[in-house]
């Protein structure tokens, strides 16, 4: 079974969405279908409370996240070397946002909003952010 995305359902949450948004959910539910994020309301909540709460409400187009090896470490010295287990070259000029790869429909499936913040940016960072869009998806979602 599968749990349609509709830009009805968008727009109640975003609002101010801009158009690329708008077209990007008319056309994206191939996409989550693919990646199993459609496959219950809580993966698709957990989803968008994520995503809303790192494009600000569907109304940031682009967030750069291009740094290089010297800088990662500078941004988030835990998670890169020489504190950190990662290793900067791997990740260096890298932007890609791996939702399957980093288990975030398992975590959704759990419920965690923790997980899954942690799964995607390496830390808690805006966790009470991420709450409330949580909370504001799940009442369109049924999450």
């Amino acid at each position: 079974m599968r749990l349609l995305v509709t830009l009805a359902q968008v727009a109640k949450v975003a609002p101010n969405a801009r158009s690329s948004y708008r077209t990007a959910f008319e056309r994206g539910q191939a996409i989550l279908d693919h990646c199993g994020i459609s496959k219950n309301a809580l993966r698709v909540a957990h989803f968008m409370a994520q995503v809303l709460h790192e494009s600000g409400g569907l109304t940031i187009q682009i967030e750069n996240m291009n740094y290089s090896s010297q800088r990662l470490p500078v941004v988030w010295p835990k998670r890169f070397k020489p504190r950190g287990a990662l290793d900067p070259v791997a990740f260096a000029h890298n932007p890609a946002l791996e939702w399957l790869k980093k288990g975030c429909n398992e975590k959704a499936d759990a419920d965690s909003i923790e997980a899954v913040t942690l799964a995607i940016n390496g830390g808690q960072i805006g966790l009470p952010s991420r709450q409330e869009w949580l909370r504001k998806t799940k009442n369109i979602w049924n999450g």
